[in-house]
C-alpha cells in the first residue's frame, strides 16, 4: 500500500522492481488534489489523476483479476478507517501529507494493517520546508518510533525511515502475573456474536463491547469474526 502517490513514479518503480509476481497488487491512497508545497512550487495539479493513470497504464486494467493498481481516491485518514483492521499488507509506504498530525494518523491507522515481518517506510524524514516543525513529518515519525519501539526492528533512518514489524503482534489483554499464559478466547467471542438477541435491552451496548474486543486483537484470526460482527450489527441495528 502506498499513502500518497502523486503522479505515480514511485508506484511504477515498485511494480517494475518489487511487485513483479502476477498476483501482486498495490493499493494507492491519494486525494489527487496536490498539497500546500505543490501549489507553492507551481505544479499543475488539475489533471493529476489522469497523469497517474497514464503513467501506470500498463498495470491498470478493467478486469479485476488482471488489474494491479487499486486506486482509493480521498483523504487517507478516512479511507484507512474503512479498511478491515487486520494484517493485510506486506509493505506500506507513508508519503502523503507532510503535516505532522497527518503523518502520525497515517502511521497509526496503517500499522494495524501491516502483516508481521512486513515493511513500513516513512519518506521525507529530513524534510524541512517550513520553520514550524508541526508542518514537517519528522516529529510525527519520532513519536511513532517511540510509541512502537518494542514492535519493530529499525532497518534504516536517514531521508527515509524503514522499519520491519516484529513477529507475533496479537495485542493481549493485561492479566495478573500468575496468568502469564492468558490469550484471548476466540470461541467465547464467536459465541457472543451468534447468540445476540434483538429483545436484549442492552443490545447496543453489547455490540459496542464486542467491537471493542475485536479491535483489541490485531491478528488475521479476527477476519471471519469481524465479518460476522458486521453482519450481525447490520441485521440487528440496521447500521
Amino acid at each position: 500500500m502506498e499513502i500518497g502517490c502523486f503522479e505515480g513514479r514511485a508506484t511504477k518503480w515498485l511494480l517494475e522492481n518489487i511487485l513483479t509476481h502476477k498476483t501482486s497488487k498495490i493499493t494507492v491512497i491519494d486525494t489527487f488534489e496536490g498539497s500546500m508545497e505543490n501549489n507553492l512550487k507551481g505544479f499543475e495539479i488539475d489533471q493529476l489523476l489522469r497523469r497517474f493513470k497514464e503513467n501506470l497504464s500498463p498495470y491498470i486494467r478493467s478486469n479485476k483479476k488482471l488489474n494491479k493498481v487499486i486506486i482509493q481516491k480521498g483523504l487517507s485518514h478516512l479511507i484507512l478507517r474503512k479498511l478491515i483492521p487486520i494484517e493485510t499488507y506486506d509493505f506500506i509506504y507513508v508519503d502523503g501529507s507532510h503535516i505532522s498530525k497527518d503523518v502520525l494518523e497515517d502511521a497509526l491507522l496503517s500499522w494495524r494493517l501491516l502483516r508481521k515481518n512486513g515493511i513500513m517506510i516513512f519518506d521525507d524524514y529530513d524534510w524541512h520546508m517550513y520553520d514550524d516543525p508541526l508542518l514537517c513529518p519528522n516529529i510525527a515519525i519520532d513519536v511513532f518510533l517511540k510509541i512502537f519501539e518494542s514492535q519493530y526492528k529499525l532497518i534504516h533512518q536517514e531521508h527515509q525511515v524503514i522499519v520491519q514489524k516484529k513477529g507475533d503482534n496479537i495485542i493481549r489483554k493485561k492479566m495478573p502475573s500468575n496468568n502469564s499464559n492468558y490469550s484471548y478466547d476466540y470461541s467465547l467471542l464467536k459465541e457472543q456474536l451468534l447468540n445476540l438477541e434483538t429483545k436484549n435491552n442492552l443490545l447496543e451496548l453489547s455490540l459496542k463491547k464486542i467491537e471493542s474486543d475485536l479491535q483489541l486483537i490485531q491478528s488475521s484470526k479476527t477476519y471471519k469474526l469481524w465479518q460476522l460482527f458486521c453482519k450481525n450489527r447490520k441485521r440487528l441495528l440496521g447500521k
